[in-house]
C-alpha cells in the first residue's frame, strides 16, 4: 500500500493522528500499521515478507517523512538494514506553493467526501493559514529535509527529482538507472487521484513565495532547473 505513516507517527508529534489505535487483528490496514509502529523489528520483517522468486524490490511511499531529521533517518536506515535490504531513497519535490495549494484542495476533497462542504471562498480564505502551519511548513522545507538526508546517506543512495520534470522517458530512466532496474508500461497521459483544478489568486503565491524564500533559493543553487520550473504568477 502507499503511505505507511510509520516512522512519521513514531516520531513527529505534528503526525499523531497516524497513530493507529488499539485494533482487531481482522482489520488488516490498522493492524498492520499499528505493529509496526510498537514492534521492534516489525518494520523490516513485514516488506521482508514481501520478497520472493519474482519481487525483488519493495518500499515505502510516505511524503510526511520529509518532516523528519537525521537521527530518526538513521534509525529507519537501521531498521531497513537489519531487514538484509540495500537502501536507496528518491525524494520528490514539486514547487512549494503548488504542492501546498494541491494539498489544501486534497484535503478539501476528502472532508466533501465526509459531507463537509467548502466553497472556493472559504477554501482560498483559510489557505493562507493552512500553507504557513508547522506541520507543512515542516513538509515544505526541502533545505531542511535534503541536508537530513546527507548526513546519513551517501549521494549513490540518493536521487532528487523535481514532479513538473517526472513524467516523462528521461526523469524515469535516471530514476531506472539509480533503481538498477527496468521501468516499464508507464501511462504518462493517465492521471491518478487528481484533484480539481482551481487557479490560487496571484497574491497568495506572491505572498508565499516570499514566506518560503530559503526554499527556492535552496533549490535555485542546488537544482537550477527550479528557476524556470517553478515560477510565482
Amino acid at each position: 500500500m502507499k503511505e505507511y505513516h510509520v516512522w512519521d507517527a513514531k516520531f513527529s508529534d505534528l503526525c499523531k493522528n497516524f497513530v493507529a489505535p488499539p485494533t482487531k487483528a481482522r482489520e488488516s490496514k490498522q493492524a498492520l500499521r499499528r505493529s509496526m509502529q510498537t514492534e521492534d523489528g516489525a518494520y523490516g520483517a513485514y516488506f521482508r515478507s514481501l520478497i520472493t522468486e519474482t519481487t525483488n524490490m519493495t518500499g515505502d511511499i510516505t511524503p510526511s517523512y520529509s518532516i523528519l531529521g537525521a537521527s530518526e533517518f538513521k534509525v529507519i536506515r537501521s531498521a531497513i538494514e537489519d531487514a538484509g535490504f540495500e537502501v536507496k531513497v528518491i525524494f520528490l519535490m514539486r514547487d512549494p506553493v503548488d504542492r501546498l495549494w494541491s494539498s489544501s484542495r486534497m484535503k478539501r476533497r476528502n472532508q466533501e467526501r465526509l459531507g463537509i462542504k467548502i466553497d472556493e471562498t472559504q477554501l482560498i480564505r483559510e489557505f493562507e493559514e493552512f500553507a504557513k502551519s508547522p506541520e507543512q511548513i515542516k513538509r515544505t522545507r526541502y533545505d531542511k529535509t535534503i541536508t537530513a538526508l546527507e548526513h546519513v546517506f551517501d549521494g549513490s543512495e540518493l536521487h532528487y527529482e523535481l514532479y513538473e520534470n517526472l513524467f516523462n522517458h528521461q526523469s524515469l530512466g535516471k530514476i531506472a538507472g539509480f533503481l538498477d532496474r527496468d521501468i516499464v508500461d508507464v501511462d504518462f497521459r493517465k492521471r491518478v487521484n487528481a484533484s480539481a483544478p482551481l487557479d490560487l489568486p496571484s497574491e497568495f503565491k506572491a505572498m508565499l513565495h516570499e514566506h518560503y524564500a530559503e526554499v527556492y533559493d535552496f533549490c535555485g543553487k542546488r537544482f537550477p532547473l527550479t528557476k524556470s520550473l517553478w515560477k510565482v504568477a
